[in-house]
């Protein structure tokens, strides 16, 4: 059965979410929270198929409305693995298209695994590949705390509660260098507080700032799930008039070795592999790879308003 889904599905689309793609860090309070905090301009809505009461498939469609560029829309697709070939993903793309169309989308964007079903799946929809992502893995307690020059702290985001904005501006400021396929330029503070200082997986213990004479310069984010022991990179960025000196590596440091302390057994990561300078760093913190992502994107040659 494939129905609309609400907040109310949260538990079963995390468990859905880490069967599928358990790289990223999920759990029903993040989950509650992503579709809580869906601004209402995204005009959101989700789909869930069901067997015998179990979410086996899921779908989340919403305009991106952290960027300048109009109708831009994010799909994410999942379906169990024991449950392909059913139909499931296709009932579940043709609602998000039509979705889409209806709030006045004009180009879709979404990942999917490197495999050769996933690929072809999305192609049969009409994507074409934009980019490729490697996920990294890296075991946190073999990382050592370092040690920065004068004139350099490093400091967990926690140090920040009172006033968080800094770490806004060099969060927002660094994203417009990321290598994407929309780029995002209109994330204001509220929505950031809101999305993303508030989630409720940002370990703000283990996510470090690099301060330059007392000035935020470099970030890296990290979300966590203490009890499963396992963490997600969320972005690191560095303002370009402090690159080169090897701040970002220092926070990324900073932050998986706090993590090891905190009892993060594994962290994972996602690299572009076109951004040489980030691939460079999460070598030398010892990430290996484990798996490859693919970037698609469908051009909506028509896409009426509701």
């Amino acid at each position: 059965m494939i129905r609309e889904a609400s907040i109310d599905d949260a538990i079963g689309a995390s468990e859905l979410f880490r069967a599928v793609t358990p790289e990223f860090v999920s759990t029903p309070a993040g989950t509650r929270h992503f579709m809580a905090t869906s601004p209402p301009e995204a005009r959101r809505r989700w789909w869930c198929a069901e067997d015998a009461a179990t979410i086996v498939g899921w779908v989340s469609v919403g305009l991106v409305v952290d960027t300048s560029e109009e109708g831009v829309v994010w799909v994410a697709l999942l379906v169990d693995a024991a449950h392909r070939g059913r139909g499931i993903g296709t009932a579940l793309a043709e609602r998000a298209e039509e979705h889409a169309r209806s709030i006045g989308g004009r180009k879709l964007l979404c990942w999917s695994r490197s495999d050769d079903a996933s690929a072809t799946f999305a192609r049969s929809h009409g994507f074409v590949q934009m980019a490729t992502h490697d996920i990294l893995t890296v075991d946190p307690s073999t990382v050592e705390a370092p040690d920065p020059p004068p004139g350099v702290e490093l400091l967990p985001f926690a140090a920040f509660e009172d006033d968080p904005s800094p770490l806004h501006h060099v969060d927002t400021v660094t994203m417009l260098d990321e290598p994407g396929e929309v780029s995002i330029d209109e994330l204001s503070l509220e929505r950031w507080l809101e999305n993303y200082w508030s989630h409720p997986l940002l370990d703000r213990d283990a996510s470090f700032v690099a301060t330059v004479d007392g000035v935020p310069a470099a970030i890296t984010w990290l979300q966590t799930d203490r009890e499963r022991g396992t963490g997600s990179n969320n972005g690191t960025g560095t303002l370009r008039e402090h690159r080169g000196r090897g701040l970002a590596t220092l926070a990324k440091r900073a932050s998986l070795s706090r993590a090891g302390a905190l009892g993060i057994t594994r962290v994972y990561t996602g690299n572009d592999v076109t951004n040489a300078p980030m691939l460079a760093i999460n070598r030398r913190l010892g990430y290996a790879p484990c798996t490859t992502m693919f970037n698609w994107s469908k051009e909506l040659t028509t896409a009426p308003s509701e």
